[in-house]
Formats: C-alpha cells, structure tokens, sequence
C-alpha cells in the first residue's frame, strides 16, 4: 500500500517518471543490473532508481503497465533535450544484458509511441509494400521468439507467414528494439 503510494508519487514528476521507468527496465541479475546503474552518472539518481525498484518489488507486476500508463504526461514534460538523454539511457538499459524480451520492447514501445511522438513528425509518404512486408516479417518473428524453444518459435513463425499470406522463410534472430520500433512505425503508418 505505501510502496504503490510512492510509485503513484513518481508518475506525477517528470524526472520521477524516468528513474521509475528505469527501476521497470532493472535487470534480475547483480552484474547487469551494476551494468545497467552505472551508465547513471549521479549517485542521488542512482539511489532513486534503486528505490522504486525496491518498491516495485512490493507491488504486484500487473501493477506496472498501470504505473507506466500514468507516468506518461509527465514524460510529455519532459523537454527535447531531457528526453533525448532519457531515450539514451532506456536504450542502455534494454541492451545491457545483450538480449530483447518482448517485455522490454513493449515497455519502450509505449514510451517512444506516447511520449516520443510528440517530438517527431510522422512520415508523410506511404509506405512500399516490400517495406510493410518487411516490417510485418520483423514484428512476426518476435512475436515467434516469444516462444523459447526454436523449432516452436520456427512452426509460429511459418504459421504467422501463411496467415499473412506471405512467403515461408527461416525465422530470423530476435530483432533488435530499435528494428522492431522501425517496423511498428511503418506499419502504424500503412
């Protein structure tokens, strides 16, 4: 009860709401986790993330999307700049352990298409068809990889293919987050 008062708290501040979204993207491992605060240069918000894990840690996870969700107008304070550096640092985050869980991605996801939309134009072109297949192969594929054992993630992934209507290939490695977010952007715009 006093740990979900808090993270609410957090979602009302701008820079709150970052460190917050940082304690959602602090990895379970020690060494990662070390990996991931260290690219914080300020001890003081170091310490802030630390604590709203800690918080998080007393909630139940399907509390975090909710959090998030309100955290996202005082994201929208944040200036160019501030969100820039942000930005940044949630990509650090995501990559220090080298792998995407589809966790993370829609985490990012719902960052950059609520908050970091405001700061960029929307393509005014249409996209090719061999983009939006391109795009529709990607979100598949993680989609598939979702699926731990390959040989499954393989049988989704075609399953996926045939449905779209689309010709059957190997499944590509795991997308990066920065592909997946290029793929979504395409095919938002379709």
């Amino acid at each position: 009860e006093e740990a979900l008062a808090k993270l609410h708290a957090a979602c009302h501040e701008p820079l709150d709401a970052c460190y917050l979204v940082f304690a959602l993207l602090l990895d379970e491992r020690f060494d990662i986790r070390a990996r991931q605060l260290a690219s914080i240069k300020d001890e003081q918000r170091r310490t802030a993330i630390r604590e709203y894990r800690r918080a998080l840690d007393l909630v139940s996870p399907e509390e975090f999307l909710p959090l998030l969700e309100l955290a996202v107008p005082a994201l929208k304070m944040l200036s160019w700049e501030q969100y820039e550096t942000f930005h940044k640092a949630m990509l650090h985050f995501i990559d220090a352990d080298g792998e995407f869980t589809f966790r993370e991605w829609i985490l990012y996801q719902l960052v950059i298409s609520q908050v970091g939309a405001q700061y960029v134009k929307a393509a005014s072109r249409k996209a090719a068809y061999t983009q939006l297949r391109e795009a529709s192969v990607t979100l598949l594929s993680a989609l598939a990889w979702l699926e731990p054992d390959k040989a499954a993630a393989q049988g989704a992934f075609e399953a996926g293919l045939k449905e779209m209507l689309l010709p059957v290939r190997p499944l590509p490695g795991k997308p990066e987050p920065e592909a997946l977010s290029q793929s979504m952007d395409i095919l938002r715009g379709a």
